[in-house]
């Protein structure tokens, strides 16, 4: 290495050092303000909790994709069901995608899930009565069964129950009327969807039976 190479480097490395002591005052200078470290303390319990719910998702489906059970019905063998309340925040998201798949997995499947998730079953069918009562389309009768928004309170209470039974911080805020009625919308443009799909399979069915 010659002299001017050996002076970059120099340079650099000068330069490196002062970029990571600026960067240790900020940190130092933020964390002297009370209000910084509570907003520091609430994400990372928030990234914990997250990071909680996601860990029953996996293992649970991990119990799906490691004990076959054939689905008579599609005759393929069951999947974890990717089904949840999206229109809500991360944790909802979880939680709901948890549900419904403890809920409506074979008695297999759903033993073993019951052994990881502290939840009872009760309170998982709670879950999905709350979050799948909404307007939907009934294949079997043809037609679109109207369901409800559901109140806030309702949303609340469970919410904070289940606060205690995971130990896992829920934003309550986000279970308002407006919110709630956005779910019942998104879910009555899915009926219609789904009902119209239906109908173009018919026809299609009945055009080929006509050839």
């Amino acid at each position: 290495m010659n002299e001017v190479q050996r002076k970059i480097e120099e340079l650099k490395a000068q330069a490196q050092e002062r970029k990571e002591e600026m960067r240790q005052n900020r940190e130092l200078q933020a964390l002297s303000d009370p209000k910084v470290v509570e907003a520091k303390i609430k994400a990372e319990l928030r990234d914990e909790e997250i990071a909680k719910l996601r860990n029953y998702v996996e293992q649970c489906q991990h119990i799906v994709e490691s004990v076959p059970v054939y689905d008579t019905r599609t005759r393929t063998q069951r999947k974890w069901n990717k089904s949840a309340a999206y229109q809500f925040d991360t944790a909802v998201q979880l939680l709901t995608n948890l549900a419904n798949n403890m809920q409506y997995s074979p008695m297999e499947h759903k033993e073993l899930m019951f052994n990881v998730v502290p939840l009872s079953v009760s309170t998982v069918e709670q879950i999905t009565s709350m979050f799948n009562r909404n307007t939907r389309y009934s294949n079997i009768q043809d037609e679109i069964l109207k369901g409800t928004a559901g109140s806030e309170d309702e949303y609340k209470d469970m919410f904070r129950y289940l606060t205690l039974q995971l130990n896992v911080e829920f934003n309550l805020d986000q279970f308002d009327k407006e919110r709630l009625d956005y779910h019942e919308k998104v879910a009555v443009a899915r009926a219609e969807k789904m009902q119209a799909q239906h109908e173009e399979a018919k026809e299609l069915h009945q055009q080929s039976l006509s050839l």
